[in-house]
């Protein structure tokens, strides 16, 4: 990746400001005028860099050494050219990103409703990261060869923090054959590795002194000077924080006082230069996840069922975050136990319904009662910590690395759900990702809460509010589109009618509080003695229906008898006293004995009159004595 420069570049304040400071510091350092030169423009230019970063557009920059230089470096043949460093290497000839191949084109970030946040979790997010991350690599190029231009080492070495507990090489220029291209300082490992949570420069003299070779060589060079130069962001850190970045110069020689006093200021521009592309990726970051949000919400708000939501916010969820496995567990108050309402991705051992004890305080548990988002590392080396409880924790054959798990809280401050995701990957979440997903379980609540305000409207104007069961004009579209399935696939639907024997006496007798609680004992016991396929409804005041699919004219009346005889049966508990009630039922078939809807309903009725007038508490099926006895009954005779 070639250096970069703005386009026809013109003084500005920022790196004239930055070239006098090192006018300055140049002096307190260096009585050497060569230095002293070399350190104005070095910080001139980094300055320049700066506004480079900031100005957000690069162009090529014509590789060639600078003029102003007191002590010009000849031309550096290829190999000392700063070399590519796998995906973060700092020079790769020939990349031009210009700004219409930005991920952060208006157009893409106008997409919102019209785009899926699918593209735009896996598109933006990632091409930004990517971006960034050229971005940082754009920066440390120039730093390369900078440091090699001024202090001429045998390697200028650029190392890049790279997740959360190593630097990799990210740009270099080396006069070795020896060195490792992607090198990487790992804590203990090599020399730097023993160095690396030091806030302070590492310099030194010959590195066989320490017994460690540096581990960004193969075995074999001879090392007699190496200045390290730790990269922190902001002022504030201490011993024990992974720097954002190291400046490495080794040397065959051991370097002067003066090259250490410059390589200092060298690396505080540095952390300059990568804190202002770090706020720049932030913001572009901060843009992004504002849009992933918008598109969560606008896929959640247009669904208004608990069972539609929670596959969308797998399905979201697992464009954002890579996790092995995703659990949704609720509050179970019957079992007084956890419950786990969904899950998404591997199993692994687990299923919707499955239970366990909160009161072990497992992680999803004390998420549950504390409110409190966590992001639990190293979970699987970790015994004592319990996720779920210690039963299904030893019976599970997976156990999670790293999870993140956040509650979801409703207006009311309760917690009605917690919400985690796992993964077998250490390292993979951040802080950012716990915030970015409690963001998610809010927007998520939410949409519950109005599904489960959708449910509750949807049942009061489908249900019948004393009984509990579907209401006459629910039922009207479920037997609608129960004779649009015969019809269209052929085969009978039984159709029952009956009401309570002598009702109104007994409503009279015991008042209608009794008489409300004896619908509502028919209605429970009607349920339990019909098909899990039958539909059981109210057909308003004392009268019942019951709607039973695939069912033939026996079948139908056997069915009916079932019902009568449980009735007949049931006994209900009032003052110290059993209560007992019977019922008459009419049975009617479709197609068989009926051609429309309302026919069905007719000649059920009139199969139930035929009931009360034999006799009350049986069943009749339809025919031409109930047809017979209906036309009496019209005609005045009856």
């Amino acid at each position: 990746m070639a250096p970069t420069q703005t386009k026809n570049p013109k003084p500005n304040l920022t790196w004239i400001v930055v070239g006098a400071l090192g006018v300055v510091a140049g002096a307190m350092l260096s009585q050497d005028v060569g230095m002293l030169a070399g350190s104005v423009v070095l910080l001139g230019l980094l300055g320049f860099l700066l506004e480079r970063v900031r100005a957000g557009k690069q162009e090529p920059l014509d590789p060639s050494p600078a003029p102003p230089l007191a002590t010009p470096a000849p031309a550096s043949p290829p190999s000392l050219r700063p070399a590519a460093s796998g995906f973060h290497s700092a020079v790769s000839a020939g990349q031009n990103h210009s700004q219409e191949e930005s991920p952060l084109t208006e157009t893409q970030l106008s997409l919102k409703a019209v785009t899926s946040s699918q593209f735009v979790a896996r598109s933006l997010l990632q091409k930004q990261e990517e971006e960034d991350q050229k971005q940082l690599e754009a920066l440390l190029g120039p730093v390369v060869e900078f440091m090699q231009a001024i202090a001429k080492p045998y390697s200028a070495l650029a190392f890049l923090r790279e997740g959360s507990g190593a630097l990799k090489l990210n740009a270099h220029i080396s006069r070795s054959e020896k060195l490792i291209p992607e090198a990487l300082i790992r804590e203990g490992e090599g020399l730097l590795g023993g160095l690396l949570y030091r806030t302070s420069p590492f310099i030194t003299g010959d590195v066989t002194a320490f017994g460690r070779q540096p581990e960004y060589y193969r075995e074999g060079e001879r090392i007699l000077g190496m200045i390290a130069l730790p990269v922190f962001l902001g002022d504030v850190h201490k011993e024990g924080d992974l720097p954002e970045a190291m400046l490495v110069l080794d040397s065959q020689s051991r370097f002067k006082d003066d090259v250490v006093a410059a390589m200092r200021n060298f690396s505080e521009v540095t952390a300059a230069l990568i804190t202002a592309e770090r706020s720049r990726s932030m913001l572009s970051r901060q843009q992004i996840v504002r849009q992933v949000l918008y598109n969560v919400q606008d896929r959640l708000a247009r669904h208004l069922k608990a069972d539609q939501i929670l596959p969308i916010l797998a399905e979201e969820l697992h464009n954002l975050f890579d996790y092995k496995r995703l659990i949704f567990c609720t509050w179970n108050p019957t079992l007084k136990k956890g419950s786990i309402a969904h899950i998404s991705g591997e199993h692994m051992g687990l299923e919707p319904g499955t239970t366990f004890d909160f009161s072990q305080g497992g992680l999803y548990a004390r998420i549950f009662s504390q409110q409190r988002s966590e992001l639990v590392v190293s979970m699987r080396e970790r015994a004592s910590e319990i996720l779920y409880d210690q039963t299904l924790d030893d019976a599970l054959p997976w156990r999670p690395m790293d999870v993140l798990a956040v509650p979801l809280v409703n207006d009311e401050h309760r917690t009605v759900a917690v919400l985690g995701v796992e993964t077998e990957i250490h390292g993979v979440y951040q802080n950012d990702d716990l915030q970015l997903l409690s963001a998610i379980a809010g927007i998520t609540s939410i949409a519950l809460q109005k599904a489960r305000m959708y449910a509750e409207m949807e049942r009061l104007a489908t249900m019948d509010g004393l009984t509990g069961i579907p209401n006459h004009r629910h039922f009207q579209g479920l037997l609608t589109q129960q004779i649009e399935m015969v019809n269209r696939y052929g085969g009978t639907l039984g159709f029952l009618l009956f009401d309570i024997d002598h009702f109104k006496n007994f409503n009279d007798t015991y008042g209608h509080a009794v008489g409300d609680l004896v619908l509502k004992e028919v209605a429970r016991c009607v349920t339990r003695a019909s098909r899990g396929t039958d539909i059981v409804a109210r057909y308003g005041g004392e009268e019942f229906v019951v709607v039973l699919p695939k069912t033939d004219v026996e079948t139908a009346r056997l069915s009916a008898e079932r019902i009568r005889v449980a009735i007949e049966a049931m006994a209900i508990p009032h003052d110290g006293q059993t209560l007992r009630v019977t019922v008459s039922i009419g049975v009617s078939v479709y197609p068989d004995q009926a051609k429309t809807k309302q026919e069905l309903i007719d000649n059920a009725d009139k199969a139930m009159y035929y009931s009360k007038k034999t006799g009350r508490n049986r069943v009749s099926v339809f025919d031409a004595r109930a047809e017979e006895l209906a036309q009496e009954k019209e005609t005045g005779k009856h």
